[in-house]
C-alpha cells in the first residue's frame, strides 16, 4: 500500500517479504498524499508515509462502509495540516455518529442506510443496462 489514491492506494501485490513489517487484515490504511481511507480485507504492506487505522469493535460490512465514509469526509481536515501533525490531528477528530434513544451507536441505522443506496444504486444499474440492451438490439438487427 502506498500513500497514493490510485487503484486504492495499492501499488503491487507480492508474496510473503517479513512477518515483522505485515500489517493485519480488518484495518483501514490512511496514504499522507492524498489522505484517502481504503479499508484493508487482507494482510498488507505499507510504503513509507501509510498510516493504518485499527477498529476497537467489531464491524459488519456495512458499518465499514458507513464508517469508511465518515472518516473520508475528514480528508479537507487533515490535508490542511503538516503530515507530521496529522497523526494528532486524527486523534482530536470528532464525528458524529446515528445513535439509538438510549445514546449507543445506532448500527442498525448504518445497515439499513448502506442497504438502502446499494439498492438505489442496483436499480439504476439495471435501469441502464436494460435501456443499452434494448438500443443493443435494434442496431444489430437493422
Amino acid at each position: 500500500m502506498t500513500r497514493t489514491s490510485n487503484n486504492q492506494g495499492i501499488l503491487q501485490t507480492t508474496g510473503l517479504v517479513n512477518q515483522s513489517n505485515l500489517n493485519e487484515a480488518g484495518v483501514w490504511s490512511l496514504g499522507l498524499l492524498q489522505m484517502d481511507f481504503f479499508y484493508r480485507k487482507r494482510q498488507w504492506y505499507a510504503g513509507q508515509f501509510v498510516r493504518k487505522i485499527i477498529p476497537k469493535i467489531k464491524l459488519s460490512k456495512n458499518a465499514i462502509l458507513f464508517f469508511t465514509t465518515l472518516l473520508n469526509c475528514q480528508k479537507k481536515i487533515l490535508l490542511s495540516v503538516l503530515v507530521r501533525n496529522v497523526d494528532e490531528t486524527f486523534k482530536n477528530l470528532k464525528i458524529q455518529l446515528p445513535i439509538t434513544a438510549n445514546g449507543e451507536i445506532d448500527f442498525d441505522f448504518m445497515e439499513s442506510f448502506i442497504k438502502a443506496i446499494q439498492k438505489e444504486s442496483i436499480k439504476g444499474v439495471d435501469s441502464y443496462l436494460a435501456k443499452n440492451i434494448a438500443t443493443t438490439k435494434e442496431v444489430i438487427n437493422n
